[in-house]
């Protein structure tokens, strides 16, 4: 005997989940259906902590190949600032006015002397400092992701050397998710700079600048 068919039947919370996951994923710059979004094809979003001696800032950071966007924390004011990489073209936008005014193009501002592209080589940064003698820490876990520590030292032959490590997540395509400036050893770290509660997916949307802003000239 064929039993009459249920009607009103809740929806299956596996399928509604997936479908939740699907549409954020689309949301992120992600192709659903294709490949996983990655963070060196699709960039990323981040919370960004900067501290100097004892002044530390944050900010939320999306990259996505040569573009950079910053802007305050949730629920926090203050202006946004977009670095067209491309085109080396920067502008600051004012949400409470609705205005935007170009300004000087310097792609490292986003996050000085931090690099913000994915795919960090040691071997390209020793020669960008002309530098050979260099060397890897070991590894350890920093915001949830295994990370390679890369050293070094401003003059590699002096023992009270400056220097400068990278925090490199392979699992985030070599992201460098965190840089610490020392000076000498044992010291206090001079400065360092982190990203962390990283989101892979960047709309190309985010650094584009809404038609109904005003463009003004900068007093």
């Amino acid at each position: 005997m064929t039993l009459p068919a249920r009607h009103g039947k809740p929806a299956n919370p596996i399928a509604a989940l997936a479908f939740v996951a699907l549409v954020s994923l689309a949301a992120c710059g992600g192709d659903p259906f294709g490949a996983p979004a990655r963070v060196k094809t699709h960039g990323y979003r981040a919370r960004a902590t900067q501290l100097t001696g004892t002044k530390e800032t944050h900010a939320q950071l999306a990259v996505r190949g040569e573009d950079r966007r910053r802007e305050p924390e949730e629920g926090q004011s203050g202006n946004v600032f977009i670095w067209k990489g491309t085109e080396r073209r920067a502008f600051e936008l004012d949400p409470r006015a609705k205005t935007v005014v170009e300004r000087p193009f310097v792609l490292d501002e986003a996050l000085p002397g931090h690099p913000l592209s994915s795919g960090f080589s040691d071997q390209a940064e020793s020669a960008r400092r002309g530098v050979t003698d260099y060397h890897r820490e070991g590894d350890t876990v920093f915001a949830g992701h295994v990370c390679w520590i890369w050293r070094f030292e401003d003059k590699p032959s002096d023992p009270l050397s400056p220097s400068t490590t990278y925090w490199v997540a392979p699992d985030l395509d070599r992201l460098v998710v965190r840089v610490v400036r020392e000076g000498a050893p044992g010291a206090p770290p001079l400065s360092s700079s982190e990203l962390t509660s990283v989101r892979v997916g960047a709309s190309p949307d985010l650094f584009q600048i809404p038609a109904s802003y005003r463009r003004i000239s900068k007093p």
